[in-house]
């Protein structure tokens, strides 16, 4: 997202309509990394707290019988 918001921001030529679009790329992109590294941060919270700490928290297994 960022580097389509660059890219209509470099082509928008002075156009104000334009700019704002790339600007609301831009903010988008930013709230985007935002709600990821958070998401992030709170599952290593949980694995930390409740599961030891050991990372199980991103293997996608399913233990069986």
């Amino acid at each position: 997202m960022f580097l389509i918001g660059s890219y209509t921001y470099l082509t928008s030529f002075g156009n104000p309509e334009k700019i704002k679009k790339a600007q609301g790329t831009f903010r988008s992109a930013i709230l985007g990394l935002v709600i990821f590294l958070g998401s992030y941060l709170i599952l290593k919270t949980i694995d930390f707290l409740f599961l030891g700490g050991h990372d199980r928290i991103f293997q996608f297994k399913i233990e069986g019988p």
